[in-house]
């Protein structure tokens, strides 16, 4: 049976520069010392950058025409951290609370690839 997710595997065009903009924004640390090529997340996951010869991304687009993301990584706090993103220059989609389901908002990495942020349920 499965246990968790060890391993997110994201097609990029390189694989250092788009570790440094995930430990940059999102506050990850390399898993190997001198290359960003790995992150460690902090439950132990990893989320390793693989170089792809052409441009691809984990997005998809679903039976209703939405563009989908592949990935949700739960986050502290995505009021504050839509706001730090902003100010750092990123474009962002807008941060809202779907009703239940609490604060969330989108994000495209370097390479494309739609990541979804999420601050988990509101306390009840």
């Amino acid at each position: 049976m499965i246990e968790y997710l060890d391993t997110l595997y994201v097609p990029v065009a390189n694989t250092e520069a788009a570790g440094q903009w995930y430990a940059k924004h999102f506050g990850l640390n390399p898993d190997r010392e001198g290359s960003f090529s790995t992150l460690r997340m902090p439950g132990g996951q990893s989320i390793m950058f693989v170089e792809t010869r052409e441009k691809q991304t984990l997005n998809f687009i679903n039976t209703e025409g939405y563009e989908m993301f592949a990935v949700t990584f739960k986050v502290d706090d995505a009021q504050a951290l839509h706001c730090k993103l902003k100010e750092q220059g990123l474009e962002v989609g807008e941060c809202n609370n779907d009703g239940n389901c609490g604060y969330n908002f989108k994000i495209y990495d370097l390479d494309g690839n739609r990541i979804h942020l999420w601050g988990g349920f509101p306390q009840v």
